[in-house]
């Protein structure tokens, strides 16, 4: 009604604002017209726009007082009802226990659903209090700020006698539940351990090593069944005694609560009441503790005596039945020993005639592996038996009846191990002596291999067409005989092992003998190999040389001869001067470059050994007989066929090439001087592409040598002194040499004589 009243006067207000405004306009409007009474209307306006503002404030302080109190009165009419619906709660609860289990659960639920109702209570009674603060920051100073804070402290007193009941409820609960179960797992042992004394003072008397176990068994089984319970039986009388101390505790402590308590209090004792008109007998609880200590101990003592007993009857007739498994494993290894012997036997004896020794050695590394293994378990069988021994020992000390049943049961078993222990041993030493043997010839399959791969990398070469390829040829070469020199040891030691087992007595000493043999002979022939390689080599090398020198010198001969080929004579003194002078720098080169000739002049080491040959063939052929001359006299007839065929065919293609060099020379020595001097034309000098002025009969541009396999397969048939290659007679006395011309025609000469001593070492 108030905020009514208030808003109608705040809207007479609003709406008289208008007038203020006009009167202030027409005060601003008096006083600027100059008018006598300008200063009066000044002060009119000034004492009603002060009135008007205390007016405006007024009604703002009211709005806000008027505000707070609503918010006062919303806040505690919140908190009227939020402490109704919690005392409504409080009276839901219930205050009964239940006498059985079953009812107490149902109660447990019903207050784990009150717990969930209550934290929804609990959420708006904290929500209450952050309004509470909210408007003690908003209003502060204001006189209802005491009402306020009487309503926060009725809240707070109501949810803390609330949480208090809900603890103590649940206490309750808990607490009774705790007994019922106790009782309830109490009698459940308390039957257990009558049922299992029952069983056993069942006597039974086991008459073989199945019963002792079955009955050993059982008990084994009751007894973890004690020690499973242990912790259980352990908790209930540790529950039953902590039941006991607390219910003597609450005795004396239940008048004092009820003389102290109001009236709340009043209901919270009654329903403490009611908790211990539900609670069983405390003694009750006491004797039921002790009869189930007592009975649990004299149960455990009982279980634990006759597994000793089945366990020492057990004893005896398991060690009988470990015996005879142990002579069972012994007797299976004599026959399988057996066996493997005559596999062992069988193979030793394929040696000497059978030489797959790869085969072999696995077969024997076989045998060995086996053998290995069955020596480990040998051993574990032995250790076993040991610890057998050690076993039966100890039985004797503690069943000292049994002493002469015992001591016969381990003489028998030790001395059978004992005898496949030593028949084990046998056997190992014979299969390590075949595999050394083995090892050996193994040992001469991988040198033999190395031989024969080292023989394939030396004769696998073919010679090559260069002096480069032949250097490196040669150095590879080399360094073959680097590594042969370098296993020479290996080889050292096999001879050397062989012969120490031989002159031991070996059983394959015959076989050890022959493949040393066999190693050696291999080694000879590949030193021999290696050796005729070498000299094969040195020879081819030495004739790429000679033949790279001879190319090198015939090319510079022949970009030299278009000096020759020149017809320009000069048409003055003064160019006769200057070709006089060309001329002679011309034989100063002929004559500086008579360095190159002296390289190919000499001797290849391949003609010096084909001349050392053949003065032991000429020698040889004086001690002959006839009918190796008649044998030689139709060989030369029938080279000179071949020689004749050959010439005949190579003739018809040299011709055309004969004839351009001897116009060539005809005119180099003859030259025709034109009748005008100045129109003369100088001849170009000799183009190397030019196939037709250089071309040999061969087919070959330059003059150069014959085909590759003539090459690699030449001998020049010369005497001493005298060299058939016309390469290393040309200018030969170039220093006494008239002229240019008789040199080009001396070396056309030659030429033609080495075309013809080709051949005939051809047919050599």
């Amino acid at each position: 009604t108030l905020q009514v009243k208030f808003d109608y006067l705040k809207q007479k207000v609003t709406s008289g604002s208008a007038r203020f405004n006009h009167c202030e306009q027409l005060a601003q409007k008096l006083m600027g017209d100059d008018n006598l009474f300008s200063e009066r209307v000044e002060n009119h306006q000034k004492e009603l726009k002060q009135s008007w503002n205390s007016l405006l404030d007024h009604i703002d302080e009211t709005t806000r007082e008027l505000q707070e109190a609503g918010e006062i009165h919303i806040f505690r009419r919140e908190v009227e009802d939020l402490i109704a619906r919690m005392r409504e709660k409080e009276q839901l609860m219930g205050k009964e226990i239940g006498e059985d289990l079953a009812t107490i659960k149902s109660q447990q639920l019903m207050l784990e659903r009150f717990e969930r109702d209550f934290a929804i209570l609990e959420i708006q009674e904290q929500n209450m209090m952050n309004n509470s603060t909210k408007l003690q920051a908003t209003y502060e100073g204001s006189r209802n700020m005491e009402l306020v804070l009487q309503q926060e402290a009725h809240l707070q007193e109501a949810w803390n006698n609330l949480q208090k009941k809900i603890a103590k409820r649940k206490e309750q609960l808990s607490t009774a539940a705790e007994r019922k179960l106790f009782m309830i797992d109490t009698h459940n042992l308390l039957d257990w351990t009558h049922d299992v004394q029952a069983n056993i003072k069942e006597k039974e008397t086991p008459h073989n090593v199945e019963e002792a176990l079955a009955l050993k068994i059982n008990r084994e089984q009751l007894k973890a069944d004690l020690e499973a319970r242990k912790d259980a039986v352990s908790n209930v009388i540790k529950t039953g005694r902590f039941i006991v101390d607390d219910a003597d505790s609450n005795s004396s402590n239940k008048q004092k609560a009820m003389s102290e308590s109001s009236s709340d209090s009043n209901s919270d004792s009654e329903s403490s009441d009611s908790e211990y008109d539900y609670a069983p007998s405390f003694i009750k609880i006491q004797d039921d503790i002790q009869e189930l200590s007592t009975r649990w101990t004299e149960l455990s003592d009982e279980v634990d005596n006759r597994v000793r007993s089945l366990e020492s009857v057990i004893d005896i007739l398991n060690f009988d039945v470990k015996i005879r498994k142990f002579l069972d494993k012994i007797r299976d290894k004599n026959l399988v020993l057996e066996r493997h012997e005559e596999d062992a036997q069988m193979l030793l004896k394929k040696y000497a005639s059978d030489d797959n020794n790869n085969f072999h050695l696995e077969r024997i590394q076989d045998l060995i592996r086996r053998h290995q293994a069955f020596e480990q378990d040998t051993d574990i069988l032995a250790k076993e038996i040991e610890s057998m021994s050690e076993e039966g020992k100890s039985l004797i000390e503690q069943i000292p009846d049994a002493n002469d049943h015992i001591s016969a049961k381990l003489t028998t078993i030790n001395d059978a191990i004992s005898q496949l222990k030593d028949k084990s041993k046998q056997r190992s030493d014979t299969l390590h002596q075949a595999e050394k043997v083995q090892n050996y010839f193994d040992n001469y399959h991988e040198l033999m291999n190395l031989l024969n791969e080292m023989l394939n990398k030396i004769t696998a070469p073919h010679l090559p067409l260069d002096v480069a390829g032949a250097q490196l040829l040669c150095d590879r070469h080399n360094d073959y005989k680097t590594q042969m020199d370098a296993r020479k040891e290996e080889f050292g030691a096999f001879e050397v092992k062989g012969r120490s087992l031989c002159k031991e007595g070996h059983f394959m000493k015959e076989e050890i003998e022959k493949r040393i043999d066999n190693l050696m002979a291999r080694g000879a022939l590949l030193v021999e190999t290696w050796k005729a390689r070498h000299t094969i080599y040195k020879h081819h090398l030495d004739i790429r040389m000679y033949m790279r020198d001879a190319e090198d010198f015939e090319v510079w001969l022949l970009r030299e001869e278009f000096h020759l080929k020149n017809d320009d004579l000069g048409n003055t003194v003064e160019e006769v001067e200057e070709l006089l002078r060309r001329h002679k720098d011309f034989l100063s080169a002929i004559d500086a470059h008579s360095y190159a000739l002296e390289s190919v002049k000499r001797l290849t080491i391949i003609e010096d050994s084909f001349y050392a040959q053949k003065h032991l063939e000429n020698h040889s052929k004086k001690e002959s007989s006839s009918n190796d001359k008649e044998i030689a006299n139709k060989m030369e007839e029938s080279i000179k066929k071949i020689e004749e065929e050959e010439k005949k065919s190579k003739q018809e293609k040299s011709e055309s090439t004969d004839e351009e060099q001897e116009r060539v020379i005809h005119e180099i020595s003859i030259p025709e001087v034109n009748g005008v001097h100045g129109q003369e034309e100088r001849s170009p000098p000799l183009a190397m592409d030019d196939k037709s002025s250089v071309e040999e009969p061969n087919g070959e541009i330059g003059g150069g040598s014959s085909s590759s396999d003539e090459e690699e397969n030449e001998f020049l048939d010369a005497p001493d002194g005298y060299s058939s290659d016309p390469k290393r007679d040309v200018f030969n006395s170039s220093s006494e040499s008239s002229s240019c011309a008789e040199k080009c025609v001396e070396a056309t000469d030659k030429k033609k004589k080495k075309k013809k001593k080709r051949k005939d070492c051809r047919v050599m």
